[in-house]
């Protein structure tokens, strides 16, 4: 069991008063830093690599299997569903302490929304890395800071959280420990589940399922059997499910028709009648045999991608199904609603590349895949079209500016490429042509990033060719005048033998320095210019539907953070409330102090830090099924 954060309020927000007794406020990840692309392309290197090795699934079948039950002694249920946290301070505070409000006045919501009774965290809860301390750092402190204790006369509220990507990354050790032990606590909010996954019984006829997926690869065994034991035993006819999944595999279909098999092999397998009725078959081994439970997924959530969409669905049923049940109200609410929520921390991803259309199962997926057929159309997008467009043309300026690691590696291979040019007198020789191999190395790797679709290598070709030539060509069109024009080092070159003489030695080092500082000074503005080029070249990119989460991922864009806000009311119908916010801090440098303010003096349950500028709560959609 991880032990609890102090309860002790701080006296400051610096990173003095808080490292020590409580937790370190941490800043966004810097994806493009040197350090941090080696580190987590190592880590990923190894999940993909070894990941198989290091799955703990199957060893969860000795946990307990038990379905949770949120229903008791309440006729309706407040469920906050938020995604993608655990990145920078000001993002991730400022969504926890939204969640922890006795309750939040939303603009165009005519009352207060209470504070939710569960909070599902949706996937990737730590960036970048699942450590410990990227835990306490970059959740478990900003959430117990948030709501430190459970108010007077209140029930705690329960946390059930699904492991996302980054969660995977050291094959859930790290999440396992914090989340399914069944007793942890992250300041008022205490958890129960004891698997990745989870099933959770809602007032009335609702269901929370979370399925852990392990990044699409597939879904194990004991998870399958979990969930047809809990259909089997627990659910009735006309329950409804709402589904959480670690990925939004409905829109990343588009791109990639077979992403979306292992969601289509849950709801095939576990949920459709004769998914039902074939483990029914095998579990009783030819006796009695009850008939399958007729259920439905109004709903579907996930986050990983960081913004808001949601589709639905625009066909009257199931295509290819000619049962008259599927024409009432119930059946076709059924897969109605697709959402993805990914705003609770990690940087913002635009939404203008987002489909208008979309198709489950893809047409193009390998089967085998479910024969019913349904059609999607997108409804909501936060932000807008031309308020992601805008953003992604910032690239050019805020990857420089918030990415200074990225600038100095550029810059030192911009130098060594200059050094090699001018040794050469410029004619090419092995050291130019290597760090030209270098560059279009890079450049072509970029170009194949994770934005881009696992198809057309062509065009990774030669947007890796177009943008080497940038590099190189366009950097040094720059960089020449600059030289000719702006400094060149005077001091002209020893002509005596080095000597232990100090003379000697110090008309050699100021050679010799002077050309090191002149090394320094064009590896930085060099760096600058190229650092430049990229974010041009991701603008450019992004116009083809290339690079997409490089462009956005390089500019660490805080703002725009979004959560959903559920309500089962007394009847039974759900009405979602998605709730943006805009600006996370004030338009100020970073520093803590400018954006929060201590407050040693509250209440226990009192958050530790408040805004000095009050936080401003959008509804960017709602709907509801009854």
């Amino acid at each position: 069991m991880t032990p609890p954060l102090p309860r002790r309020r701080p006296t400051g927000v610096s990173t003095r008063a808080l490292r020590t007794d409580f937790f370190t406020p941490r800043p966004p990840v810097q994806w493009l830093s040197p350090g941090e692309l080696a580190r987590t392309g190592l880590q990923v290197a190894m999940a993909e690599g070894i990941g198989a090795y290091l799955d703990k699934r199957e060893q969860q079948i000795l946990f307990s299997d038990e379905a949770f039950r949120e229903d008791e002694g309440r006729d309706e249920l407040w469920l906050d569903y938020v995604a993608d946290t655990g990145d920078g301070f000001h993002a991730t505070y400022a969504v926890a302490y939204s969640l922890g409000q006795e309750s939040l006045t939303v603009e165009g919501v005519d009352r207060p929304l209470p504070r939710a009774n569960v909070l599902v965290f949706g996937g990737d809860q730590v960036y970048p890395t699942p450590s410990p301390a990227n835990y306490d750092d970059r959740l478990r402190g900003p959430f117990t800071a948030a709501l430190p204790e459970v108010p007077p006369g209140q029930a705690a509220p329960t946390i059930y959280a699904l492991p996302g990507n980054h969660d995977w990354y050291d094959g859930l050790t790290a999440f396992l420990r914090v989340f399914a032990t069944g007793r942890e606590t992250i300041g008022a909010w205490r958890t129960r589940q004891r698997r990745s996954y989870f099933a959770v019984k809602l007032p009335h006829n609702w269901w929370l399922f979370g399925i852990d997926a392990q990044e699409n690869a597939y879904i194990d065994e004991p998870q399958l059997e979990y969930f047809h034991r809990i259909i089997n035993e627990s659910l009735r006819d006309g329950d409804r499910i709402i589904l959480c999944t670690p990925e939004p595999a409905w829109v990343q279909g588009h791109d990639d028709p077979d992403v979306y098999r292992v969601t289509d092999a849950f709801l095939r397998t576990v949920i459709d009648p004769a998914g039902q009725e074939a483990w029914l078959q095998q579990a009783y081994g030819g006796r009695f045999v009850p008939p399958p439970k007729r259920i439905t997924v109004p709903l579907m959530i996930s986050g990983d991608w960081h913004h808001y969409v949601r589709y639905e669905r625009t066909d009257d049923g199931p295509s290819g199904d000619r049962d008259d049940r599927l024409r009432d109200d119930r059946q076709r609410d059924d897969r109605r609603h697709l959402v993805t929520c990914g705003g609770g921390g990690a940087y913002l991803l635009g939404t203008q590349y987002l489909p208008r259309t979309i198709t489950t199962p893809p047409p193009d997926m390998r089967p085998p895949k479910s024969e019913t057929v349904r059609r999607y159309t997108r409804q909501v997008r936060y932000p807008s079209l031309a308020r992601s467009f805008w953003l992604g043309l910032g690239a050019p300026i805020r990857l420089p500016w918030r990415n200074p690691g990225f600038i100095a590696m550029l810059g030192f291979v911009q130098a060594l490429l200059w050094y090699a040019w001018s040794r050469a007198g410029g004619s090419p020789n092995f050291a130019v042509v290597v760090l030209l191999a270098l560059v279009l190395a890079g450049t072509t790797f970029l170009a194949a990033g994770l934005g881009a679709p696992h198809r057309g290598r062509l065009w990774v070709i030669l947007l890796g060719l177009l943008h080497a030539a940038a590099q190189v060509l366009g950097v040094r069109a720059v960089m020449v005048p600059l030289v000719e024009y702006a400094w060149q080092p005077t001091l002209p070159r020893p002509t005596a033998a080095l000597t232990y003489n100090l003379e000697r030695i110090w008309e050699y080092g100021r050679y010799y320095l002077e050309w090191l500082g002149w090394y320094v000074a064009y590896g930085l503005v060099a760096g600058l210019v190229s650092a430049v080029v990229v974010g041009l070249y991701l603008v450019v990119a992004s116009l083809f539907r290339r690079n997409i989460n490089e462009l956005f991922s390089a500019q660490r864009i805080e703002g725009y953070k979004s959560f959903i806000r559920l309500h089962i009311g007394p009847t039974g119908e759900l009405t979602a409330y998605v709730i943006g916010i805009p600006r996370v801090r004030r338009a100020l440098p970073a520093w803590r102090f400018l954006h929060w303010k201590a407050n040693p003096s509250g209440q226990p349950w009192e958050p530790w830090f408040t805004p000095r500028a009050r936080l401003r709560y959008q509804l960017i959609d709602t709907f509801t099924i009854r």
